[in-house]
Formats: structure tokens, C-alpha cells, sequence
């Protein structure tokens, strides 16, 4: 799983120097989304769907971020609807049980930041999963998610170290925010379900999941060894 880590992560930078112009271009237009704030969730899912394509080995351009914001506009204001829940929720909780001492509510604390951590890791792996169903379907997608969250902890862990690292990077440096930064975690949630997919397709192992509506493209099939 290290070694798949890896390769799912010098992919996405390949990917990344690859495309450089069309996700500078959209990460530009995703950032500007925040003013409106509405539009911020389905410009994410814009930029899961372009990438997506670029993960493929498809070409991309300007008009598949308009229709990636267009098609995925509901499913992407649902999803981002409930991170916020999710998230108001969670500082309220952790507010809460702070104003308390002893060591049983730290725990409580600790448990929550725990939860909240799978489920931003779940992020990475949700869009990419909507995109590959035939019938596009948040509850599946978020399940499957989480079940290829619980059943690749390690390389999960490790996209996610990768993750924090751009983020970090990009919080020092300030400008990859504007013009790099979401384009290339989105692309590597891409790569990182991709890779995945790819194992369970080679093994034909694909217990636990939801029935299948996968729309598996050829290029998911490379060997992950």
C-alpha cells in the first residue's frame, strides 16, 4: 500500500504538470466561486469532474468544467450542505464538552476530532465515486467511500498525509490557493479511487460495497503492482 501511495501521488503530480493550464484556469474559477459562496460546492464538483477525466487519460477542457458544474450542480450542493452540518456540529460538540474537565470528556473530544478526520478523508473518495455510476447517487457513493476508507486505512492515511502537506504548503506560500490547490487534491482523490478500483477489479473482490453501477473505464485497469 506504501508503494501504491506513492505511485497514486507522483501520478497526480504527472497529471497536475501535464494539465497545468486548464486546472490553473478552473482552480482560478473555483476561487472566485467563494465571493458568490453558493456556487462554491458545484465549482468543486467542476473540478472533481474535469479531473476526473484527466485521471482517464481523457482530454479536458474549459466546456467539461462548465458541464461538470452544470450536471453535478444538485448532487454538489447536497454534499457541500452537509460537510457544513457536519461541521457546525462538530465545533459545537467539541465547545461543548470543553468547557468541562476530566478526562472523560477529552476523550470524547479526541473521539470526535477522530470521526470528523474519516470523514474528511471520505471527501476525497465521494465525487470520484459518484462519477464513475451509471445512476449517480450520493448515498452510494458516500457509502462505498467509507468502505474503501475502512478497508485501506494505510494508503488512505497516506493520501491524506499528502493532502495535508498541499494544504500546508499552499497556507505558507498562498498563491498555489488561488491557483493550484483544490485542482490537485481533487485530482489526487481522483487517482486515489482510481487505484483502488483498479485492486478490486484485479481481484474481483468487491464485498461490502453497493450493488454495482460502476461505470469502469478501461484505463482503470492498470496493474497496481
Amino acid at each position: 500500500m506504501i508503494r501504491l501511495a506513492l505511485r497514486t501521488t507522483l501520478d497526480t503530480f504527472r497529471d497536475l504538470w501535464d494539465e497545468m493550464f486548464i486546472l490553473v484556469l478552473c482552480n482560478i474559477l473555483w476561487t472566485l466561486s467563494i465571493v458568490p459562496i453558493v456556487t462554491l460546492p458545484a465549482a468543486t464538483g467542476a473540478l472533481f469532474y474535469i479531473t476526473n477525466r484527466i485521471a482517464d487519460g481523457r482530454a479536458a477542457s474549459f466546456s467539461d468544467f462548465k458541464h461538470g458544474f452544470r450536471t453535478y450542480f444538485r448532487q454538489s450542493s447536497v454534499l457541500g450542505a452537509l460537510n457544513l452540518l457536519v461541521f457546525l456540529v462538530v465545533v459545537a460538540n467539541l465547545r461543548f464538552y470543553g468547557r468541562y474537565a476530566g478526562v472523560g470528556f477529552r476523550l470524547i473530544q479526541i473521539g470526535l476530532l477522530y470521526v470528523f478526520a474519516v470523514w474528511l478523508l471520505v471527501q476525497l473518495y465521494i465525487f470520484p465515486l459518484l462519477l464513475a455510476q451509471e445512476t449517480p447517487s450520493l448515498r452510494t457513493a458516500g457509502r462505498n467511500a467509507l468502505v474503501l476508507v475502512l478497508r485501506h486505512p494505510i494508503f488512505t492515511f497516506l493520501v491524506g498525509i499528502v493532502a495535508v502537506v498541499v494544504i500546508l504548503l499552499s497556507a505558507v506560500l498562498t498563491l498555489p490557493v488561488v491557483i493550484l490547490t483544490t485542482s490537485t487534491l481533487a485530482l489526487l482523490g481522483n487517482r486515489a479511487v482510481h487505484a483502488l478500483l483498479n485492486i478490486h477489479l484485479l481481484v474481483g473482490d468487491y464485498s461490502g460495497y453497493c450493488p454495482a453501477t460502476a461505470r469502469l473505464l478501461p484505463s482503470q485497469l492498470r496493474n497496481p503492482e
